[in-house]
């Protein structure tokens, strides 16, 4: 259909940081914003579970920014209801090791047509310039 096409080129070219994830936490779309603040790459990380993409920083054992994110989800999935966290240190992985980064992140549930949450929508804004 080619409104689909449109809804995913809008989707993708969204300057807001955005990823969708099933309810198995699978990744079913991402903006390009989000990739490049994560330094990703799409073919790299659609089908994959978010948690295997965006490990926990293993230099840092003491975020435990994974489990928060997981959480949140796992709320959002049984409330439906739109869930603000508070800033969060998340690193991103590079190719030289992690980048600490500090996120302001939000989850929101999407719905069938029976109003059963099916996907996630987890948007970020990157603060780490404010928390340093």
């Amino acid at each position: 259909m080619k409104s689909d096409v449109y809804y995913k080129a809008i989707f993708e070219a969204s300057p807001a940081l955005y990823i969708v994830v099933d309810t198995d936490w699978n990744i079913v779309a991402v903006s390009d914003s989000y990739l490049k603040a994560a330094m990703l790459k799409r073919e790299d990380i659609l089908g994959k579970n978010v948690f295997e993409v965006l490990p926990d920083n293993p230099d840092a054992p003491e975020v435990q920014g994974t489990a928060a994110f997981r959480a949140s989800l796992e709320r959002v999935v049984k409330s439906g209801d739109i869930e603000y966290m508070p800033i969060q240190r998340y690193d991103v992985q590079s190719p030289a090791g992690f980048v600490k980064r500090y996120w302001m992140p939000l989850n929101a549930p999407v719905f069938d047509e029976h109003g059963k949450v099916i996907y996630c929508i987890h948007g970020v804004e990157d603060v780490t310039n404010t928390v340093k």
